[in-house]
């Protein structure tokens, strides 16, 4: 299923702004009415965690979302402005 949204990893992207390097995946463009849209992400925000499942690059996230189908529940822990939230709903 479609998650909606441009992902890097975050690693690459805070060494890039010289930044302190993060792990997970980095959200770079939100598509409209997707499901990374419908869950509260905006561009910015690192997903750490995805169902319970640590996140430390782009390949552990695409990885997770592979393995759900259209309308499974999802629930994420991601980082932004240096504050942790987590957001649940589904693909």
């Amino acid at each position: 299923p479609s998650f909606g949204a441009a992902i890097a990893d975050a690693s690459r992207i805070s060494a890039g702004q010289g930044a302190v390097v993060a792990f997970g995946a980095y959200i770079g463009k939100v598509r409209a009415g997707s499901a990374a849209e419908r869950v509260g992400l905006v561009p910015g925000d690192i997903i750490t965690e995805i169902n319970m499942q640590r996140v430390a690059n782009a390949d552990d996230l695409e990885r997770a979302l592979s393995r759900l189908n259209l309308g499974s529940r999802i629930s994420l822990v991601f980082q932004r402005s240096n504050k942790t939230f987590t957001t649940e709903g589904t693909l």
